[in-house]
């Protein structure tokens, strides 16, 4: 880790600043996992990355947006995404405004930054803007082939996401899963179902019910469980 790591790694606003005017190349030096300063600002797991802090970094380092780590393929908007209710939307707006690309690219396990914020539980505006930016991400598919509107039913948060979701891509309505599992099962499986979320699948496809996984359930077995 380099200087600037540490004072991203532990948000101080200050000193981030005064170690870009000394260096404005340090926002270009990445770990041994390959996570640059800016990675470290998003990747936060208390508090939102200060806007100042992030418009500085990608002043100095444009592409860093678009960088993935070593270990997981995670680009910054990836951590960002993971961080679900906490979502800064001015911070995510940075990011897709420096490079709206960034809304493009996959992680290690076929994740978009989208796929993060449905399975997090990420509010509605997040999800809204994602789709603006990349309008086919709602057909994209996980390693283990969940749709991002299975993500949101599994997350069982947000009836606004799922309509949205539903609206964006119909087709994921009947895509199953490496198990078997529709966004509609996905949804009864969860602890206590939304019912607004069960009836805008319903609405938009009523033969969802009769949907079985690969064991022969249907989403009535996985809500009478």
């Amino acid at each position: 880790w380099a200087p600037l790591h540490y004072a991203a790694s532990n948000t101080n606003v200050d000193l981030i600043s005064y170690l870009l005017e000394a260096n404005p190349e340090a926002a270009r030096l990445k770990t041994s996992k390959g996570e640059t300063a800016l990675h470290l600002m998003c990747r936060q797991s208390s508090g939102t990355p200060p806007l100042s802090s992030i418009d500085k970094l990608l002043e100095a380092d444009p592409d860093a947006v678009i960088q993935r780590d070593q270990e997981h393929l995670y680009t910054p908007l990836h951590l960002l995404c993971l961080a679900g209710s906490r979502v800064s939307i001015d911070v995510l707006y940075r990011l897709l405004q420096s490079n709206p690309q960034a809304a493009e690219i996959a992680d290690a396990d076929h994740y978009l930054p989208l796929h993060h914020a449905c399975e997090n539980g990420c509010e509605a505006n997040v999800v809204a803007a994602l789709l603006e930016a990349y309008p086919s991400s709602a057909y994209a598919m996980t390693r283990k082939q969940d749709s991002s509107l299975s993500l949101a039913c599994s997350c069982n948060k947000s009836v606004e996401t799922v309509q949205m979701l539903i609206n964006a891509n119909p087709s994921a309505l009947v895509k199953k899963n490496d198990y078997g599992f529709a966004p509609l099962h996905c949804v009864c499986r969860a602890y206590q179902p939304r019912m607004g979320i069960v009836q805008a699948l319903l609405e938009a496809s009523p033969s969802c019910v009769a949907l079985t996984t690969h064991g022969g359930e249907t989403p009535i077995h996985m809500a009478s469980s």
